[in-house]
């Protein structure tokens, strides 16, 4: 057997310390126990969480009672684009499939009913059980769509390679001729909140803010989490390439992240070729509200990017629009129309994307992600 000693040790010698216990003796003495159960009243439940990841029918929550229980759905909501909370109201229980039903007795399992969320959102439901004795104890259900998608709020956008950001002052700079960094700022002279490219001023130590970004407001980015595979991508994490590019074959651009994250509207660029493209999101760094800095983006697959423009474009979704460009660059060379259309009232009517051979001169825009990895710090939900 061969031992590898790969750290120095002590230069002192342990010396083993003599233990001496100190113990007493206590008297024996007689204590009564009423075990008649006469006035027992208890509630215990199996699980405070039930996860519901794409089906809509639990018996995971198992209950004992020392009476028959009851059980009453107390609140149900989920989460909408914008991030704000939305109640689904009792009248509509029935309409969303939504219920709780204990077996009878003083034990068993309790069933919870859901149809799947049609909106890419978690369903939160607040289920209270109460024993005949009055004693009452609360579960959450956690309901998980085939895809869902988390909003993270978005402070600021730079690239890596610029050297400063809109906290710390660097020697470099902060834009070029196809990108701005940008930062969401809520409230200021024009009494505008919004996206705004920001600049040094010289011998300034902070920075100011510049252009408004008119149109383009959305500072969410968005974690989507694929639960499971389907007829319309392969659910895998695509490969790289040597130069830390997302690898171009067929193979990779048919692959979805099981994660990924969607970079919010702070990394709106000008159209920009292939190649540049490519680096860009090698470079690009975005910073959430929350203090998370994201800095490992990369031009998503052609699968990857006809997710997006599907759930961008449904009504019922979670995601807000983040691609209000015309065609995007897709890790394949190839590009991926969005297709929407627009009245002259301004009213967009959104139709599936397609992917278009597109030429490495040409000139489009970019949508970053990156792959959200397994043991990652990142809130999957609002609770």
């Amino acid at each position: 057997m061969n031992v590898t000693i790969d750290r120095m040790g002590q230069p002192q010698v342990d010396k083993p310390v003599e233990l001496k216990p100190a113990y007493e003796v206590i008297p024996w003495t007689t204590v009564t126990i009423d075990v008649d159960g006469g006035n027992l009243n208890y509630l215990e439940l199996l699980k405070e969480e039930i996860i519901m990841k794409n089906i809509d029918e639990s018996l995971e929550q198992y209950f004992t009672s020392s009476s028959p229980v009851t059980a009453s759905i107390t609140e149900v909501y989920y989460y909408d684009k914008y991030g704000a909370k939305q109640t689904i109201l009792e009248s509509n229980y029935l309409r969303y499939g939504i219920s709780a039903s204990p077996e009878s007795g003083n034990f068993g399992n309790l069933t919870i009913k859901s149809n799947i969320p049609t909106n890419n959102g978690i369903r939160y439901i607040k289920v209270t059980v109460t024993n005949e004795q009055g004693l009452s104890k609360e579960f959450t259900v956690k309901q998980y769509p085939l895809e869902y998608i988390v909003t993270v709020p978005g402070w600021y956008s730079y690239r890596t390679d610029f050297g400063s950001t809109y906290e710390v002052k660097g020697n470099r700079k902060v834009s070029d001729d196809y990108f701005s960094s940008k930062v969401y700022y809520e409230g200021d002279r024009r009494n505008d909140e919004g996206i705004y490219t920001y600049y040094w001023e010289k011998n300034a130590s902070n920075p100011s803010l510049g252009t408004y970004q008119t149109g383009k407001h959305n500072n969410n980015m968005y974690f989507v989490r694929i639960t499971k595979t389907s007829d319309k991508y392969v659910l895998s994490v695509p490969a790289m390439d040597e130069d830390g590019y997302t690898e171009s074959s067929p193979e990779n651009n048919k692959l979805v992240a099981p994660a990924f994250m969607i970079a919010s509207q702070l990394g709106t660029v000008y159209p920009q070729r292939f190649n540049d493209a490519k680096e860009h999101c090698k470079q690009y760094a975005e910073k959430s509200l929350d203090g998370q800095v994201y800095e490992d983006w990369r031009l998503p697959t052609e699968a990857e990017l006809l997710i997006i423009d599907y759930y961008q474009g449904d009504d019922n979704s979670v995601i807000d629009r983040v691609l209000a460009g015309d065609k995007y660059w897709a890790a394949s060379g190839n590009v991926m129309a969005t297709n929407e259309e627009e009245d002259w009232w301004g009213n967009v009517t959104w139709k599936n994307g397609t992917i278009e051979k597109a030429d490495d001169n040409e000139m489009h825009y970019i949508r970053c992600i990156r792959t959200v990895k397994a043991n990652e710090p990142i809130v999957e939900d609002k609770e």
